[in-house]
């Protein structure tokens, strides 16, 4: 009731509560980020075969939730240290056929991590942004053990090559395809105009924005999200069991931003493809035959209006702009807060 009633002093009070701790975002608002955010997404209406021997199918429906926090802190005169903490949780909902291989009441996938990104100027044009992190990932229905945790890791050289156009490359290991192997990771940033922002990390995102007025902008989105979870021996029967989720998606999306602190984000679209393979010491056990369908999601978030949503969104968004102030005199005047930088 007292955020709708004063949705503007709240927003303030928020900004000046951060800018107050990161003199950094204050001074050059040298980073774009969503310091905390909440995101919902529904998938309603899939049909699942494969979990039964008989061939039945089923109808099964997902739930995804995320939550996190994240502000950078600028340290010396150039490196930017990037702290982050993330929660998903995936809730699986679905009417199991007769015969089908009881899985006992696994419904909900839970990941929780914490990361540290690093981004470093190299001199020149060139930078380079690296990111470790750790945490669990399960179905967390007991203790944790080894099996639950897990970690990722992601490297990126990134060159400015003009003012409005960054290139980069590297390695990622954070396990959204299901696979526990290192993905080659292409990077470039583009605002061609200055309400025209187009920026990819592939295979992970994709995504072309652009600000039609001063409250309202409009996107094209796609990207792959996943995790490995691990099952526990309660819930399966089974000692180390993991099952591999990951889903590739694309659509719109439509962003409300009410102050310069203060944004919602509409998006929905379609999955292109959906994973789900359970895995038994590391052997197959069969992939789920999942049918493709449409998805929709909401977010909120705190904090400016740039787009960044993790920490290498926000190294390419650094990187660009330190490159383009060494090319260029200082602008006159501040850009305005609703601006796409």
């Amino acid at each position: 009731m007292f955020a709708k009633a004063h949705p503007r002093r709240l927003a303030s009070t928020l900004a000046l509560a951060v800018t107050a701790l990161y003199p950094a975002f204050a001074h050059a608002q040298t980073a774009e980020l969503k310091p905390a955010r909440v995101e919902y997404e529904f998938y309603p209406g899939s049909r699942v075969s494969g979990l039964s021997r008989s061939g039945d199918e089923s109808d099964v429906h997902f739930h995804s939730a995320r939550a996190s926090l994240s502000i950078p802190t600028l340290v010396g005169k150039q490196t930017l240290v990037i702290p982050g903490l993330k929660y998903q949780l995936l809730d699986v909902g679905a009417e199991t056929p007769a015969g089908t291989l009881q899985t006992g009441n696994v419904e909900s996938l839970h990941s929780l991590m914490l990361s540290v990104g690093v981004l470093q100027p190299l001199g020149g044009d060139f930078s380079l942004f690296a990111q470790l992190g750790g945490g669990l990932a399960g179905d967390l229905s007991s203790e944790p053990t080894s099996d639950d945790w897990v970690v990722s890791a992601q490297a990126l050289g990134l060159w400015a090559v003009s003012p409005d156009f960054t290139l980069g490359a590297g390695v990622g290991y954070d396990r959204r395809t299901g696979e526990v192997a290192p993905l080659p990771l292409v990077a470039f940033s583009w605002e061609p105009e200055p309400d025209l922002l187009v920026r990819a990390v592939l295979p992970q995102f994709f995504s072309m924005r652009y600000r039609v007025a001063s409250p309202v902008t409009l996107g094209l989105e796609a990207g792959m999200d996943g995790e490995r979870y691990h099952l526990s021996e309660n819930n399966l029967g089974v000692p180390h069991a993991e099952v591999a989720h990951s889903v590739i998606k694309a659509g719109p999306s439509v962003t409300m931003h009410w102050t310069s602190w203060f944004h919602t984000r509409l998006a929905g679209g379609v999955v292109a493809s959906r994973r789900f393979e359970l895995y038994i010491d590391d052997i197959s056990q069969g992939d789920l035959d999942v049918s493709h369908g449409p998805f929709a999601g909401i977010e909120l978030w705190f904090g400016p209006s740039g787009w960044s949503s993790d920490a290498v969104e926000t190294a390419i968004s650094t990187a660009g702009a330190a490159g383009s102030q060494r090319r260029a005199p200082a602008p006159t005047e501040p850009e305005g807060p609703l601006s796409l930088r």
